[in-house]
């Protein structure tokens, strides 16, 4: 064999989260059971439980009822294998790793392609052993399965158009609002399998931007949100939510210098304001995407917060540079965002190269700026500066934030808006924002439409 027929046999990555994810979508209705049906069978599935799962489903569907988690579990238990799969729970579970059935296909792609890859390992070994004309075709043709699953993202005009279009418009996954006011409506969304890096000098408010993100969308969406932080201990993350909720200055709680009446708002904005979020805090000073993976799995989230990059492990190699190493860890993260439909936010540390109380920052101040730029689907450049209109209450220093590059959002120039510390360290509000002077019927459309204009 040749070294591109080898690779033939080496399977996508993040394979076992497929195979979980795609018995969660055979809970979504009978439309997508019917379609996993068309491109797997139970065998494919590698670990014993989802293939009484999936046998169970399709037993429900040939019964003519609706595939849910309900019916399918009511299947298992008349089969007697409701035990035998972890119960109701696991089911559940299944259920809850996935946000949409959108991405469907491609699970059942890589479910197959590891399928294909276990019985070429298995034909290797007998032909080997027999080496008979017929073991040798079994073998062609198992290979040539796996070269034609390699061609993904296909799609013939002729054929699939309807479909695909009828997929998107019904599709219940229309994005999330980071809660800036003034920046959602051009910022139009972040999505499942997108990545929005957040770029910023040491000491210019990365942090406290993204904690604000995390507890925005947690509290008005209700999703599993992760922050994964590189510098900080989990005590000091709560040091910093905490004043956000309760109202009480930062610095008092730092130095703990506080009133009875502080202690009192700390203590009762935790039922109030944090216990019902669904955030899972990780503290892990040098991780690797290995432990990024596992900190995605055991949180069950679906909108993951790293900060930030540089303080990640690269997989760097002797001799090789590191900005080759990020760029390769890049195209990882983006592969496993992509492969699980999660949402990543990613802080990332800006270059010292400009005089940040003078020069804004742009797209090329970014470290390692040609693999972040490239994996990232919307790029925030965000810089403390001095505005001469400031309100008083608020001093004369902000942060602006430059929209630097928005994939599914609005197109043209650059939005920016600024952002202000309130007075007592407590909040990250938005108070204004330039209008772009390109793709004014896009701004327009903004405007009078909100976030229809651009799901």
């Amino acid at each position: 064999m040749t070294d591109r027929n080898l690779n033939l046999i080496v399977p996508p990555r993040s394979v076992p989260l497929a195979e979980k994810a795609l018995i969660g979508c055979l809970t979504f209705g009978r439309k997508v059971a019917q379609q996993v049906r068309s491109t797997i069978s139970a065998e494919d599935l590698d670990l014993e439980a989802h293939r009484f799962i999936f046998q169970a489903a399709m037993e429900v569907l040939d019964s003519g009822s609706d595939t849910d988690a309900i019916t399918i579990i009511e299947a298992l238990r008349v089969n007697g294998k409701l035990g035998d799969v972890g119960g109701g729970t696991y089911i559940d579970e299944c259920y809850q790793s996935v946000m949409t059935s959108d991405n469907v296909g491609e699970y059942a792609r890589l479910v197959r392609w590891a399928s294909l890859e276990r019985k070429i390992k298995t034909q290797v070994l007998v032909t080997a052993n027999e080496s008979t004309p017929e073991q040798v075709s079994v073998l062609g043709e198992l290979i040539l399965a796996q070269r034609g699953l390699s061609i993904s993202g296909f799609m013939d005009f002729r054929n699939d158009l309807p479909d695909v279009l009828d997929a998107y418009i019904t599709s219940k996954e229309k994005g999330l609002n980071i809660g800036f006011e003034n920046i959602d409506p051009f910022l139009q969304h972040i999505h499942g399998g997108q990545i929005l890096t957040i770029g910023a000098r040491a000491g210019c408010g990365k942090t406290a931007i993204m904690t604000k993100i995390m507890l925005n969308i947690a509290s008005e969406y209700g999703v599993n949100c992760c922050y994964l932080t590189t510098e900080m201990t989990t005590t000091e993350v709560l040091c910093r939510v905490l004043p956000i909720v309760s109202g009480v200055h930062a610095w008092k709680l730092n130095t703990r210098t506080l009133s009875l009446e502080d202690q009192r708002k700390l203590y009762e904005s935790i039922p109030e304001k944090l216990t019902h979020l669904p955030i899972k805090v990780f503290a892990h000073g040098w991780p690797k995407l290995e432990d990024i993976q596992s900190a995605v799995i055991q949180s069950k989230c679906r909108v993951l917060f790293i900060d930030y990059l540089q303080r990640c492990r690269f997989p760097e190699r002797k001799g090789e540079l590191r900005t080759y190493a990020i760029a390769d860890f890049m195209r990882r993260l983006k592969t496993f965002v992509q492969d699980t439909r999660i949402t990543a936010v990613l802080a990332c540390q800006l270059n010292r190269k400009r005089d940040k109380e003078k020069e804004a920052p742009t797209m090329s101040d970014l470290s390692d700026s040609g693999s972040v730029e490239n994996e990232s689907d919307k790029v925030a450049l965000v810089w403390e500066r001095e505005f001469d209109d400031m309100a008083p209450a608020y001093g004369n220093k902000g942060y602006e934030w430059i929209q630097a590059k928005n994939r599914r959002g609005r197109s043209g120039a650059s939005v920016t808006a600024r952002l202000q510390l309130d007075q007592n360290l407590v909040d990250m509000i938005t108070l204004d924002y330039e209008k772009p002077t390109a793709d004014v019927k896009g701004v327009e459309a903004i405007e009078e439409n909100g976030d229809d204009w651009m799901r």
